[in-house]
């Protein structure tokens, strides 16, 4: 259990109980004042994140670049943007066999496009678009090899 100490009042920071307090003070004015200057101050810290973020993105040409003692890597991904009306009508024109159409239904249970038969995989990747998600920057510090044994 530790404590935080906010100018003379003792906070226990795993229950939030009060530990101690001076006569007379108002302990709720003083952690509510501290609170809002925290989220303030954490606000403020995210935007010059941001900051950082765009110079790194910009600058850095590796994926992966170690500065000092702080490795920074550059992550980025993509997601699917599926046209489902589209897909739906179509199918619905396209002559099936019921082999297909237990294929449908069986990668729909649990969606999963490889397990459409092939024409209406053709037909799911032409209503579905991978769009690349923004790239941002993840750092964490520089761990020491261990030594060999």
């Amino acid at each position: 259990m530790a404590h935080i100490d906010m100018d003379g009042l003792i906070l226990d920071d795993e229950t939030g109980e009060i530990v101690e307090a001076a006569e007379g003070q108002d302990s709720l004015a003083i952690v509510a004042r501290r609170r809002h200057e925290a989220h303030t101050q954490a606000e403020q810290w995210k935007r010059v994140q941001a900051i950082y973020d765009a110079v790194l993105l910009r600058q850095q040409e590796e994926r992966t670049a170690t500065y000092s003692d702080v490795l920074i890597c550059v992550t980025g991904g993509s997601y699917s943007k599926f046209d489902a009306p589209a897909f739906r009508e179509e199918i619905a024109q396209t002559e099936l066999t019921p082999a297909e159409w237990e294929a449908i239904a069986l990668a729909a249970s649990n969606f999963d496009p490889e397990a459409l038969p092939p024409i209406a995989r053709t037909i799911y990747d032409q209503y579905n678009q991978r769009l690349s998600k923004r790239p941002w920057i993840m750092s964490q510090p520089v761990l020491r090899r261990a030594p060999e044994v």
